[in-house]
């Protein structure tokens, strides 16, 4: 029995050990895009209290990644961000001192990464560059441009691109189109994992992401449509 509680102990601290490696392994670099700044909290969550806002545009060290939270730190602060809101560089430096190259990504989550560094840009009817804006079906196209994928220009158009994906099989990268007061296919996001996307939301509001399931867009969500496939 003791050699058995022994063995269980050190399953335990292994366990353990696996959990910190992950997220002291190597330290990223992140950008923080939240245009009201970025709770950095005390744990994985947001029932955890907050340490301190950092401010948008601000550079992080990030030194793991879990359930969609990047343990990160921030000027003596070392705690938890929501990842939704950080832009990881794909080139920084290592705690070696060598560069690191974070293209090994799958490509959806660098479609993701890519989209991400136009958070706040403005919306513009039938904009559909980073000089003049954005319309959401012109973000999407643009985004996607990027990896050599050309969509059609209107959110309706984009239903034609891709393959069709059921909710419960959403990916990031994935188009995610909606119905709007006037059209059943009038305006188009990215999807960008655990319930939410990244769309140029509508004249007045920039590029933004935004809850899928916690808001009305999820009543509204018609068809998904992944591109990378």
């Amino acid at each position: 029995m003791d050699l058995l509680k022994k063995f269980v102990r050190l399953g335990f601290c292994i366990s353990i050990l696996v959990l910190l490696f992950t997220f002291a392994v190597s330290v990223d670099t992140g950008i923080v895009r939240a245009s009201g700044g970025l709770n950095l909290r005390t744990g994985m969550g947001t029932e955890y209290d907050i340490m301190c806002v950092i401010p948008n545009g601000s550079s992080i060290n990030i030194t793991g990644c879990a359930n969609g939270w990047y343990s990160a730190v921030y000027k003596g602060f070392d705690g938890f961000v929501n990842s939704a809101y950080v832009v990881v560089r794909k080139e920084t430096i290592s705690r070696s001192g060598s560069r690191v190259d974070r293209s090994s990504l799958k490509t959806g989550e660098q479609v993701v990464e890519f989209a991400k560094e136009y958070l706040g840009y403005k919306y513009t009817y039938g904009g559909s560059s980073p000089k003049t804006g954005f319309d959401c079906s012109g973000f999407t196209t643009y985004v996607y441009k990027n990896f050599g994928y050309t969509l059609n220009r209107t959110a309706a158009g984009q239903t034609q691109n891709g393959i069709e994906v059921a909710w419960e099989e959403l990916l990031p990268g994935d188009l995610l189109i909606f119905s709007n007061s006037r059209q059943t296919y009038g305006h188009v996001g990215i999807y960008i994992g655990d319930g939410y996307f990244i769309h140029s939301v509508q004249t007045g509001t920039p590029v933004s992401i935004t809850s899928l399931w916690g808001s009305n867009y999820g009543k509204r969500l018609k068809v998904a449509r992944r591109i990378i496939y």
